[in-house]
């Protein structure tokens, strides 16, 4: 079914367009390399204006194994943004974070096993082919099967495939469109213009859509005087682990 959602292609075209190198059927060569380059410029500069679109934020899960302490995120993950966390039936309280030199140092002094309390972030393998990667490091060591979740800020993939469609949704494709537009325009002129312009209102509308789809109500407030299940959980003793007599 079609929709409204301009395609890379429909992207570039309108790049090639605006420069006058569509040709008869479209751009092709140089010409066709060069708008879709200045699209994906385009798409990275939307991208990077604002740390927080909600469309970035990825909800997912993580399956421990016993006896293994890291784990390497996805491979889009750049920051997280919501804590590790066990499910609603399992009675642990949600992990804290900390340093992976803290890891390191209590693994050093008692490497035990257990449910996971503690969790890091830590830089990954690198490689140039795939870039960098970041791993997290529980500890305790899982000594079973966990299923955590947790959310994270994710980086979209580059535009290639004519059919591809920008990240965002309907309402973000006028603004991704007049950013490239924008590109396009300083690629064959010194000053900002017209378009540059436009793609400023544009960009500023984007914005306030997406600070409405924040949410409405964060819950209580309050000063937190009452100790919860958890909080006695994270006192001077695992409460998982004591066994306690009557």
């Amino acid at each position: 079914m079609a929709n409204l959602i301009l395609t890379f292609s429909e992207l570039y075209n309108k790049v090639s367009k605006f420069l006058g190198t569509y040709g008869s059927s479209g751009p092709t060569g140089t010409a066709l390399t060069d708008a879709k380059e200045i699209v994906n410029d385009a798409y990275r500069r939307f991208i990077n204006a604002n740390p927080s679109w909600s469309f970035l934020h990825k909800d997912t899960t993580l399956s421990t194994v016993s006896g293994t302490a890291v784990y390497q995120l996805p491979p889009d993950f750049l920051e997280l943004k919501r804590i590790f966390q066990f499910g609603a039936d399992a009675n642990y309280p949600p992990l804290e974070e900390t340093s992976s030199q803290q890891i390191t140092d209590w693994q050093n002094i008692n490497d035990m096993s257990s449910y996971p309390s503690f969790f890091a972030i830590g830089v990954g393998e690198y490689t140039k082919e795939t870039g960098q990667v970041w791993e997290v490091v529980f500890y305790p060591k899982p000594d079973a099967t966990y299923t955590l979740s947790y959310s994270y800020k994710m980086s979209p993939t580059k535009l290639e495939g004519d059919d591809d469609i920008p990240i965002g949704a309907l309402e973000y494709s006028d603004c991704i469109r007049q950013l490239c537009l924008a590109e396009a325009e300083s690629s064959v002129e010194e000053n900002s213009g017209v378009q540059e312009q436009k793609a400023g209102l544009a960009l500023q509308i984007a914005l306030k859509n997406d600070r409405r789809k924040a949410p409405h109500n964060l819950g209580y407030n309050g000063n937190g005087y009452r100790m919860s299940s958890w909080d006695l959980a994270r006192g001077s003793f695992r409460v998982n682990d004591v066994s306690f007599t009557t």
